[in-house]
C-alpha cells in the first residue's frame, strides 16, 4: 500500500501538487485545529520542495536531518514533534506533520516561528518572529 501511495505521489508531484493522502490530511487539520489553511499548505509546499514524494514520505532528509512534509529536525523541531499528540507517528506521515504543525499553531502564533518558509512567505519583514 505505502508503494502505491508513493506512486501516487510521485505522479501528483510532477505538477507541484499534493497527493490526495496528503491534501486531505493538510485539509482536516486546518479544520480541526483553526489554522488557515491556505498558510499551512504553502508552508508544506515550501519545506517539501513542492510535495516531493521522496521528502513527504521519505527516505530524503535536509542537510541538517529534516524529515517529512514539514521537515522536522531532532532538537527544537523535534522536541515540537514530541510535545504533540501525534508523537508515536513519523514525520514521514504527512497527516501527522499536518496535524502536529496545526495544533502547534493553535496554541500560540508565534510556532510558526520554526518554519523558515513561512518566514519567508507569511513574516515578511513585520518582525512578527523577531
Amino acid at each position: 500500500m505505502k508503494v502505491l501511495i508513493v506512486l501516487v505521489g510521485l505522479l501528483a508531484s510532477l505538477t507541484g501538487q499534493p497527493d490526495q493522502w496528503t491534501e486531505q490530511g493538510l485539509m482536516e487539520a486546518s479544520q480541526m485545529f483553526g489554522v488557515p489553511y491556505q498558510e499551512l499548505y504553502d508552508v508544506a509546499q515550501c519545506e517539501s520542495g513542492s510535495f516531493r514524494p521522496e521528502v513527504v514520505y521519505g527516505p530524503a532528509r535536509g542537510k541538517a536531518g529534516e524529515q517529512g512534509m514539514l521537515q522536522y529536525v531532532d532538537g527544537a523541531s523535534h522536541s515540537l514533534w514530541l510535545a504533540s499528540p501525534w508523537a508515536e507517528f513519523s514525520p514521514y506521515d504527512p497527516h501527522a506533520a499536518a496535524f502536529v504543525t496545526a495544533w502547534h499553531w493553535s496554541q500560540t502564533y508565534l510556532t510558526r516561528c520554526h518554519w523558515s518558509c513561512w518566514r519567508l512567505l507569511y513574516d515578511r519583514g513585520r518582525v512578527v518572529c523577531g
